[in-house]
């Protein structure tokens, strides 16, 4: 091969290992962000904490990711992705190793905080990068790529990491999670080119760019629509799945994290699947249809029989996580708002996406606790107690379902 082919092929292929080290740094925040709901009684027990501890625990990563959420952008810009990127890798490997030895809740409490806090500028940092190194006919391939990698992560959390925690104990499993956060940020730090100067400086323009963007109501809608139709990744798929149809349906914790992941499996598929359609019927059909389904979905899944195969149960939560997945179109409909601020729009909606699900995490869990009186009044099993308790997450994608029939028709 010549010289000049063999630096053009390098040239191709420089994106292409670049936005790899960065999709897989969010994949990697991915795994951490669901770790808890695949091992929620060692949880509970070494920390000595109820359903609503726990909620909060893992709350307090999606706290710390919807703070830092908003900026990130203006951090990526400011510093470069690599910069960002390789630093966040390493304090989430931090963070894991701060969970893993702490004895005391709060000590775990602050590892959640440390690692949501640097996992936030995983995607925004890898927007960053796909928008400025590959075409605008590739932009899109490469963003569902990077979604789909990410739930895979969780996927990991649910079968490789529940086995894990059940083997070698959830302390270890921690530890070579810290491990590998070290390998990812030396991999961001080889793959990745030290970027030029600061594209963007720290200054009052970037309050002014924040004050713009929430000055928009059609805006707020799709930030709302997106945290609604979200409730169920981090109230469900993130948590309280495995929890639901271990206590409900009777199976062991690593099969009920298994099942859980079903929900990734269908976004994974969704996702990728759902813009394909949005360009053929329009965004406000796909909207429409995918929020109703979800809800059906959902319902089917509170109805089952307690004696429901595993079979069934899988195919019920990957057609929820298929469903659901339209939430991808709230990201392309707010960019029609604004010209400048794109980065900083698809940053808060990020942001807002994960809202309604974290507040329903300690929501979930207090319910679970304290067992409301009208349901502990009705005497009820604890199987249909649960049941109830998930229709929380069913009225928020009943009013997404309504906000969609508010949507201009494009």
């Amino acid at each position: 091969m010549s010289p000049i082919k063999a630096v053009s092929v390098s040239n191709r292929l420089s994106p292409v290992l670049g936005w790899g080290a960065c999709a897989l740094f969010y994949l990697y925040q991915y795994f951490l962000q669901t770790t808890p709901s695949m091992m929620p009684h060692q949880l509970m027990q070494y920390f000595q904490i109820d359903a609503l501890g726990l909620g909060h625990l893992s709350a307090w990563y999606f706290y710390a990711y919807i703070v830092v959420q908003l900026y990130a952008g203006i951090l990526i810009d400011a510093y470069g992705v690599r910069a960002v990127l390789g630093l966040s890798s390493l304090m989430c490997a931090i963070g894991a190793v701060i969970f893993s030895v702490s004895s005391l809740f709060f000590v775990a409490e602050l590892g959640r905080v440390m690692m949501g806090a640097a996992g936030a500028t995983a995607f925004v940092g890898t927007s960053r990068f796909i928008a400025t190194q590959f075409s605008c006919q590739q932009v899109g391939f490469y963003i569902g790529a990077t979604e789909s990698l990410g739930y895979i992560g969780a996927i990991m959390a649910g079968t490789i990491g529940s086995v894990a925690a059940q083997v070698v104990g959830w302390k270890n499993t921690f530890y070579v999670t810290a491990l590998i956060g070290l390998i990812v940020a030396l991999v961001i730090f080889i793959s990745l080119e030290k970027t030029a100067a600061p594209v963007v400086q720290l200054s009052k323009g970037s309050d002014e760019t924040i004050v713009d963007l929430l000055s928009q109501r059609r805006v707020w809608f799709y930030a709302i629509l997106a945290s609604m139709l979200c409730a169920p990744i981090p109230a469900l798929a993130c948590l309280w799945g495995p929890y639901y149809i271990a206590h409900v349906f009777s199976f062991s914790g690593p099969t009920s994290a298994s099942m859980n992941s079903f929900i990734f499996v269908g976004l994974i598929v969704g996702c990728p699947l759902v813009s394909a359609l949005a360009k053929r019927y329009g965004q406000k059909a796909i909207l429409q249809i995918g929020s109703g389904l979800s809800c059906l979905c959902l319902l089917m899944l509170i109805m089952a029989p307690s004696n429901c195969q595993m079979t069934w149960l899988c195919l019920i939560f990957f057609l929820l996580g298929l469903t659901n997945s339209v939430f991808v179109l709230t990201f392309y409909q707010v960019q029609r708002f604004t010209s400048s601020l794109k980065g900083t729009v698809i940053s808060f909606i990020n942001m807002m996406s994960l809202l309604g699900g974290v507040l329903l995490q300690p929501l979930i869990g207090y319910m679970i606790q304290k067992k409301i009186s009208w349901i502990s009044l009705s005497a009820a099993s604890e199987d249909v107690y649960l049941r109830c308790v998930v229709v929380v997450v069913l009225l928020c994608l009943l009013l997404a379902f309504m906000m969609t029939c508010f949507i201009r028709k494009e």
